[in-house]
């Protein structure tokens, strides 16, 4: 069986999720980039459709300062998914944020792989996969 790789974005800000799907195709031309602006719904994704397939494997970039949930509240939801998901799921915060706080909460989340600042770039970006695979 081989695993598909897709790349999730939950971020409230339509032009940062642009510019991550740029990155993410020029990159990885047939890779499958799915866009959440409400975190809900990238939680409702995650639950429902991947969830049911086994067989996918993705990379979360997650926003951290979203309305209504944050990107902290979205990982403590996160949290109580089962262990069979979150072992297909690597998370990533990309922030805007220059609050050291915020590197360091994340550095203390055994689910938050690294904390990358916006915007994404290719040689992040194949850092990462680069990485992924090597956890694989």
């Amino acid at each position: 069986m081989t695993l598909k790789q897709v790349f999730i974005i939950v971020d409230d800000d339509p032009i940062n999720n642009q510019i991550c799907r740029f990155v993410l195709t020029k990159t990885y031309p047939n890779t499958r980039v799915i866009e959440f602006l409400c975190p809900h719904d990238g939680l409702n994704y995650l639950t429902e459709e991947f969830a049911e397939n086994e067989e996918t494997n993705a990379i979360l970039f997650l926003d951290i300062n979203m309305p209504g949930l944050s990107g902290w509240e979205f990982l403590d939801l996160y949290n109580v998914l089962p262990k069979s998901l979150k072992e297909r799921v690597r998370v990533y915060l990309l922030s805007s944020s220059v609050d050291e706080r915020d590197r360091s909460r994340a550095g203390e989340n055994k689910y938050v792989e690294s904390f990358i600042s916006k915007p994404l770039t290719i040689g992040v970006l194949q850092k990462i996969v680069q990485t992924k695979l090597k956890l694989s």
